[in-house]
């Protein structure tokens, strides 16, 4: 979703995926942006990515724990463009 508000730009948004790896579940994420144009061809955007991904755990056959992971992660964008 964006809202502009004159040279301002916000965005936000989420997103629920289904893992690709054998053991599913359901990975999350959470997005955040600002955008300032200074002039009509200068623009200037920050953006933030939230990660949060679903527990894997691995058992064996005599239901033993054998592995149990819970990742999540960060992204940082600075980004600049310049239209010709």
């Amino acid at each position: 979703m964006e809202y502009r508000l004159s040279d301002w730009s916000f965005r936000t948004g989420s997103s629920a995926d289904e893992a690709i790896d054998a053991f599913g579940g359901i990975d999350y994420r959470y997005r955040l942006g600002i955008g300032y144009r200074f002039t009509d061809n200068l623009q200037a955007d920050f953006s933030a990515v939230f990660e949060d991904y679903a527990r894997k755990e691995y058992n064996t056959s005599t239901g033993a724990n054998l592995i149990a992971v819970q990742n999540d992660g960060t992204a940082i964008g600075l980004g600049l463009t310049y239209n010709f």
